[in-house]
């Protein structure tokens, strides 16, 4: 039983010592090709007049550190659902993006598409606009007390909803030797998801677990697997089958 154990601590840590090393090599990456990669976003954009939005730790270190965060490890946007088309996934490829599957939420009113460029971590997360004042964005999960392996296997993840304040207008911000375009209510966003001290850097991921709970207007919530639930779909079979035209049908301009 002893050695049985001691095998599992093992495993463990050399888990924890792999986990630490890719994440290093992550940050690496974020702070050498992560701004190609933030300006090919922002050249698809251009190409098909949609709007990327930095968000999460992204946004972070654009507006409190005119750049990168130096633990930070991947690059997050976001985009109106609406805008999701077979144009944005070309577009995307075109311009170095990698990737082969998407999620799907069980009420097709969420997604998230993961990529890589040039080997740096890069995600999509789809925003619903519920209105004027809110929005919605689902975030697929591991299943509560196990891992993301274990999720993958099943093909199951939680659904977490972040309720943010709509974003409507933008302005030119620095970064690093140029500008980004940013939303205009960034402050706002970010001490909901961070607090009133986000300005202060704090030895921690940049953006884990974010504090959307501090306004009545906005909430943090997990649904229960049985209500809603994310799976991840390859992408072609999403683009072949009713997945695609059950997601777009929800939202129409």
């Amino acid at each position: 039983m002893n050695k049985y154990i001691k095998k599992i601590v093992i495993k463990l840590r050399i888990d924890k010592f792999k986990e630490k090393i890719m994440l290093k090599k992550q940050s690496l990456l974020l702070q050498n090709v992560g701004e190609e990669a933030l300006f090919a976003f922002f050249n698809v954009a251009n190409q098909l007049k949609i709007n990327f939005i930095p968000f999460f730790g992204t946004l972070l270190g654009i507006y409190r550190n005119h750049d990168f965060i130096k633990h930070d490890d991947d690059i997050d946007v976001v985009l109106d659902i609406r805008c999701l088309s077979d144009d944005l996934l070309i577009s995307l490829r075109e311009h170095g993006f990698e990737f082969n599957s998407i999620f799907v939420s069980s009420d097709f009113k969420g997604c998230q598409l993961p990529m890589k460029y040039k080997g740096l971590t890069c995600d999509i997360n789809f925003l619903y606009v519920e209105s004027d004042k809110i929005s919605h964005i689902y975030i697929p999960l591991e299943i509560k007390n196990h891992d993301w392996t274990f999720s993958g296997e099943l093909n199951l993840f939680r659904c977490q909803d972040l309720v943010i304040p709509s974003i409507q207008e933008f302005i030119q911000y620095p970064f690093r030797n140029t500008e980004v375009m940013i939303p205009q209510n960034t402050k706002e966003i970010l001490t909901l998801f961070y607090g009133k001290s986000f300005m202060i850097p704090k030895n921690e991921k940049a953006h884990h677990d974010p504090e959307l709970n501090k306004d009545p207007l906005y909430a943090k919530s997990f649904f229960p697997l049985y209500v809603k639930s994310y799976r991840k779909i390859p992408i072609e079979f999403f683009k072949e089958s009713a997945f695609f035209d059950q997601v777009l049908r929800h939202f129409k301009f």
